[in-house]
């Protein structure tokens, strides 16, 4: 946990990314696991996370963290912090940000854009290998 943490602070997402996963995969302590669902988000795999923190806002009732804003430095203050709380309230932020663009959307199709390309913007799902990992960290 600690070394997807530092993978954390450097910027190296995909590469904490791994590291949660086997962390849970060891250990599916609920840190280990929030640790996971902040690093889905990070990596734009908002629905993972979002099934992770539906877990944890119903298993972390009576649980809490001690966690320090990696962004904040090592100076921060530590924030103490409900599981069955936060998880909540970042799932209702995930749900709630794909309401809102399935609610605005002016999507259209590239013959009624007048335009001659159309793309298909999508998120990664699964496992990554690790050199795939360090690649899109930029490390290799």
């Amino acid at each position: 946990m600690i070394t997807g943490l530092t993978s954390l602070e450097y910027g190296d997402r995909y590469t904490a990314t791994n590291l949660f996963e086997r962390a849970v995969e060891a250990r599916p302590s609920m840190r280990n696991r929030f640790n996971l669902a902040v690093a889905y988000e990070r990596t734009f795999r908002r629905q993972e996370a979002a099934a992770i923190y539906r877990g944890l806002a119903q298993d972390g009732q009576y649980a809490y963290l001690n966690a320090r804003s990696i962004l904040a430095g090592p100076s921060a203050p530590v924030r103490r912090f409900n599981v069955a709380d936060e998880a909540k309230a970042r799932f209702d932020l995930i749900q709630n940000s794909y309401a809102v663009r399935r609610n605005v959307s002016t999507a259209r199709s590239a013959e009624e854009a007048g335009t001659p390309v159309s793309a298909v913007v999508g998120t990664r799902t699964g496992r990554i290998s690790d050199a795939e990992a360090l690649r899109l960290d930029g490390i290799l």
